[in-house]
């Protein structure tokens, strides 16, 4: 495997992408030349980055034979001092770092059409936000890309927060409130603030395709955030698969303990979420792979009417 990282900001250090690359073996038809990739958005609330959903998360893609990228994005405790920490600095950091994996994906063996995003919790965010934004002029210019070069085929949202005025309904605790002064500039959005930075509000037709995952019981991002982006997603027609697991509050990653990780019998049960989303994307990247549908159920009852008769 070769490991590579790359500044993304000629004055900047901490906004990067690591390059998980696994080069094809002329000896052995395995891993395929090109292979699909995947842009890993850790969690951290905006405040910093989360070890176990960033390089673990990039090394899960990779033996399932993606070529995986890790992006640092500008986060309050790594940032120089002085920098401007508000959105939209976060969604500018992604569509740069996917320009670049572009450019790179002749050596890097990466297919360009078949590359998606995975978030977690505020990574979650910066990917659901990226869905449905990434099509705008704008974002494309400060990028210095071209708008379809920008295009994601699909993304993975673990936890993400989606609907910041559910988010911000209730309660803070403490994290939050840091986290909101560093993505708002103030402790208290307003509406229009919050329905701004709100993805589920902005699904449109240029949408791609979403898997969702999260727990009823998340105790700091609430589940409605996943329902209220599979309701706007429904709505939109866009192609979406979303998991709602009993159990596994917040930030549960592969579903693996923080601790002794290696007994699997450990394991939570929102573990299976893992698999699921791989196999989800597969049948993304490769149409031929969805399964059949059935026949309308009306066209069904209609054929038992007749043989009633």
């Amino acid at each position: 495997m070769i490991l590579e990282r790359i500044p993304l900001w000629p004055d900047r250090d901490d906004v990067a992408v690591t390059a998980y690359i696994t080069p094809p073996d002329p000896d052995w038809p395995f891993p395929a030349d090109p292979c699909p990739g995947i842009v890993v958005c850790p969690g951290g609330a905006y405040l910093n980055l989360s070890p176990r959903e960033g390089a673990p998360m990039a090394l899960e893609a990779c033996v399932r034979g993606y070529q995986a990228f890790v992006l640092e994005y500008t986060v309050a405790s790594r940032a120089p001092a002085g920098t401007d920490l508000r959105y939209p600095a976060q969604l500018i950091d992604l569509a740069r770092a996917i320009t670049v994996i572009r450019e790179h994906s002749a050596r890097w063996h990466l297919d360009p059409d078949k590359l998606a995003l995975m978030g977690f919790s505020a990574g979650g965010h910066l990917c659901a936000s990226y869905a449905v934004h990434w099509h705008e002029p704008w974002l494309a210019q400060r990028a210095g890309a071209a708008p379809e070069q920008l295009r994601p085929a699909a993304v993975v949202l673990g936890y993400p927060i989606a609907d910041y005025v559910l988010q911000q309904s209730g309660a803070q605790p403490p994290m939050m409130v840091e986290s909101a002064k560093a993505l708002f500039g103030t402790a208290q959005p307003d509406r229009s603030q919050l329905e701004a930075l709100s993805p589920c509000l902005h699904v449109t037709e240029h949408t791609p395709p979403v898997f969702l995952v999260h727990a009823a019981n998340d105790s700091l991002v609430p589940a409605g955030n996943s329902l209220h982006m599979a309701s706007a997603l429904s709505e939109a027609g866009i192609a979406y698969e979303l998991h709602i697991f009993q159990e596994g509050d917040h930030g549960f990653a592969s579903g693996q303990p923080m601790d002794r990780s290696w007994e699997a019998q450990r394991n939570r049960a929102c573990a299976a979420w893992l698999p699921m989303a791989f196999t989800w994307l597969l049948k993304q990247f490769d149409p031929a792979l969805r399964e059949p549908g059935l026949p309308p159920a009306e066209e069904f009852f209609q054929r038992k009417q007749q043989q009633s008769c």
